[in-house]
């Protein structure tokens, strides 16, 4: 895996419209995060290190946090480059 990859593969995240978090110093963050809010749930990316990542679909309940959620229908966690794929390859709730 390279670099590049992940890159690309975030670039497709925040061209489909995802929004970005940065969680401590924006020039050496310890994680960076990202969602896609649909109607009844959103998709959550969290990327510590290139080979570590998870994300997670939870339903977007009143006052939920996307970062800590209770429930979530579906998770996965892996390198960072497969879990931006899974994450991109699940399909519309």
């Amino acid at each position: 895996m390279s670099g590049s990859e992940v890159d690309a593969l975030l670039d497709e995240l925040r061209q489909q419209g995802w929004e970005s978090y940065v969680f401590g110093p924006r020039d050496d963050p310890s994680a960076v995060g990202m969602a896609y809010r649909w109607q009844t749930c959103a998709d959550v990316l969290v990327l510590h290190a290139e080979d570590e990542a998870t994300a997670y679909r939870m339903p977007l309940c009143p006052n939920a946090d996307l970062f800590a959620p209770e429930i979530v229908s579906w998770h996965y966690h892996a390198p960072a480059e497969w879990t931006i794929r899974a994450v991109l390859s699940l399909p519309r709730p």
